[in-house]
């Protein structure tokens, strides 16, 4: 499938899971959370790559509001693995809302 058609497959699967943002935070989002789940990433690595000073660029807080990421520590790690929630793969698998 073309990037382009992909892209808007997954804009208008975030809108029948009710996520209700502009096309251009749905983009970012479905981007950052597609980072995610491309391999193992940690808070520190995850804020590294994804902090924004723009109060309007709520990448962070709209995944976790959202209910689309969360934290896992494991063991003595003092870096918290971040993973997609069931309703985040929902979103880019396209499976559906999972509540």
């Amino acid at each position: 499938m073309p990037l382009k058609t992909r892209a808007f497959a997954l804009l208008d699967r975030s809108r029948s899971l009710g996520l209700l943002m502009s096309e251009t935070v749905n983009s970012l989002l479905l981007e950052f959370l597609t980072w995610i789940a491309s391999r193992p990433r940690t808070y520190n690595e995850a804020m590294e790559a994804w902090q924004s000073h723009c109060p309007r660029q709520t990448i962070w807080e709209d995944a976790i509001i959202e209910g689309l990421i969360e934290f896992h520590r494991s063991g003595s790690r003092s870096d918290p693995e971040i993973a997609l929630t069931p309703r985040g793969k929902a979103l880019l698998n396209g499976d559906g809302d999972p509540y």
